[in-house]
C-alpha cells in the first residue's frame, strides 16, 4: 500500500509537463482508494483507512487538474513532502 501511494504521488509532478501521464498516476490513486476501501469493508484492515488514500488521491487530482509548471523543484519536492506527512499521519492514526 505505501509503495501506491508512493508513487502515485510522485509521479504527479511531472504529469503537466508532458499531456496525458497524469493519467497514470491517478489510475494508481484510484486503484489504492477502491483496494483500501474493499479490504476495509471485507475487515482485512480497518474500515477508515481509505481516508488516507482519500487525501492522497484528491491531492493526485489537484495535480493533474493543476499542473506545477513554472514551479520551482523545490516547491514541488516540499509539496510532496508534506503532502506525504499528512498521509502518513493519517494512515497511521486510522489504522
Amino acid at each position: 500500500m505505501e509503495i501506491l501511494a508512493t508513487g502515485s504521488i510522485a509521479l504527479v509532478a511531472p504529469a503537466g509537463i508532458w499531456a496525458g501521464l497524469g493519467t497514470p498516476a491517478l489510475s494508481i490513486s484510484a486503484t489504492g482508494l477502491l483496494l483500501t476501501f474493499v479490504l476495509g469493508r471485507i475487515g482485512f484492515v480497518s474500515q477508515w483507512l481509505w481516508l488516507a488514500y482519500l487525501w492522497q488521491t484528491a491531492e493526485v487530482l489537484r495535480g493533474v487538474w493543476l499542473p506545477a509548471l513554472h514551479v520551482k523543484p523545490v516547491a514541488i519536492g516540499v509539496r510532496q513532502l508534506l503532502v506525504k506527512i499528512v498521509f502518513v499521519v493519517l494512515f497511521i492514526a486510522l489504522w
